[in-house]
């Protein structure tokens, strides 16, 4: 089960999303990017998919058109109010689950 984030969470995720959009051009459509999931230090997904990151009045969310062996194991849309979202050098990070429940990092990073 989900659980809802904090206010402060929400407002440093919201913050993430914008940086990352505003980190390159093309990052504010959809775009290419390499994405990386690891979880407990190993590697579980590493390809170039899809990524559209939207800020809305209320709501910031990542979308990740994911291919098969993605779409198997992780979800395709990640919320601001669920998932944490850092920024670091250009690169968007995201705390969350897996479809099975098991923590995850994703790393995206535009092309």
């Amino acid at each position: 089960m989900n659980i809802k984030l904090g206010k402060d969470d929400m407002v440093d995720s919201q913050a993430a999303i914008r940086g990352y959009i505003n980190f390159r051009a093309s990052n504010g459509y959809r775009h290419k990017a390499h994405v990386l999931i690891s979880s407990n230090g190993k590697d579980r997904f590493n390809d170039i998919l899809y990524i559209s990151a939207i800020i809305d009045s209320g709501s910031s969310y990542v979308v990740v058109e994911g291919n098969n062996a993605f779409v198997r194991e992780f979800y395709g849309k990640y919320s601001f109010e669920y998932q944490k979202f850092s920024l670091i050098g250009g690169t968007l990070l995201i705390q969350a689950t897996d479809i099975w429940g098991n923590a995850i990092e994703i790393d995206i990073t535009g092309a």
